[in-house]
């Protein structure tokens, strides 16, 4: 397998960037292309960069993902009150996102909500339930 040489950190960057990119390009309806370069931004600590083609993922399809890492980046930044409002979304599209319940729970906890946190831990271990009944 081909396993690329980096002369340093920079050009490693720059490459992976420059393929992301590329991905983009050759289909803009790539939205996991998008959903990656902002991963990608966002380990390099460059959130509004990441932010802007988590945008571009949703716009494309409207997928979870992309509202989930927009919550992620919210988290980051400490606002809690606008991580709520995309995990929220994104239970609308998969509402048997059980870690995104949690991650819900916890917030609202944080938040001062806790009949809503308990009430979102109580849905989670449903779903884990019917997970684990499945698979008797």
């Amino acid at each position: 397998m081909y396993q690329p040489q980096w002369n340093n950190k920079e050009e490693k960057k720059n490459k992976i960037l420059h393929y992301l990119n590329t991905a983009i390009q050759l289909d803009l309806k790539n939205s996991k292309a998008s959903l990656e370069k902002g991963f990608y931004l966002q380990s390099l600590g460059q959130i509004l960069e990441a932010q802007e083609c988590f945008l571009a993922s949703y716009t494309i399809d409207q997928n979870a993902e992309s509202i989930f890492a927009l919550g992620l980046l919210e988290i980051l930044k400490k606002d809690y009150r606008k991580a709520l409002h995309y995990f929220s979304s994104s239970l609308k599209i998969q509402p048997k996102a059980r870690e995104v319940l949690q991650i819900c729970a916890y917030l609202n906890k944080l938040e001062g909500n806790a009949p809503l946190a308990e009430q979102q831990l109580e849905h989670a271990l449903l779903i884990l339930q019917d997970i684990a009944l499945k698979k008797e």
